[in-house]
């Protein structure tokens, strides 16, 4: 039986990533972030689900659904109770917290609300001069470092819009990815938030939103 959990970094007072673990959580995932000293750089931002963690390499193995989920708060206290819901209402059993003071990764198993939240708030111990690469400027480097992995992250979205919109006109398909890739070059981040988490259903509403509101103009 899968064991779920949500593996978590709270990157700044207002920003939180969670990423979604599939398989082997609780005792397994948690030696094997450990063990193989797992970055968050390697975890986050990123496109797909985590299927599981490999105990002895490390190696991250990774679904083409799902992906990197952006928590934001009104400050630490917000952020953390908004990870918190999240855990409780998510179907998963664990949170496995990143802790940037010592870099280690801790676990905290499913249990009531203001339990959990305790516990969170044991291991984050947040600190504005800890937090040595706030949010947006981690999404810059990101951007600066990783092309190859942008442009694969893109090619995946476009690939599924084209799989749903396959009896669809090829004109206007291409017109509306443009319109698509226009939003990945505004921001990266909205674009992952907006098209990687839209349903079959969403994105053939977005289309025919944009093919009625070209048909006007």
């Amino acid at each position: 039986m899968a064991t779920r959990a949500y593996i978590v970094d709270i990157t700044d007072e207002n920003t939180a990533e969670m990423i979604s673990n599939n398989f082997d959580g609780g005792e397994h995932l948690n030696k094997a972030l450990n063990q193989n000293q797992i970055d968050p750089d390697d975890i986050f931002p990123a496109i797909g689900d985590i299927r599981a963690i490999d105990l002895e390499t490390g190696d991250v193995e990774r679904y083409k659904e799902g992906g990197t989920i952006i928590v934001r708060g009104e400050d630490i206290d917000d952020t953390m109770q908004r990870v918190i819901d999240k855990f409780q209402t998510g179907g998963v059993n664990y949170l496995q917290v990143y802790n940037r003071m010592d870099r280690s990764w801790n676990m905290i198993k499913k249990s009531t609300f203001d339990r959990a939240l305790g516990e969170l708030v044991n291991i984050v111990k947040i600190k504005n001069e800890a937090v040595k690469e706030n949010y947006e400027s981690k999404w810059k480097n990101f951007l600066n470092e990783s092309d190859d992995q942008l442009s694969q992250d893109y090619f995946d979205i476009e690939d599924r819009i084209k799989l749903i919109l396959k009896d669809e006109g090829e004109s206007e398909v291409n017109k509306y990815l443009e319109t698509v890739k226009n939003d990945f070059d505004m921001d990266f981040h909205d674009g992952i938030e907006r098209y990687y988490q839209m349903e079959r259903e969403d994105i053939i509403d977005d289309f025919d939103n944009y093919i009625t509101n070209d048909l006007d103009i």
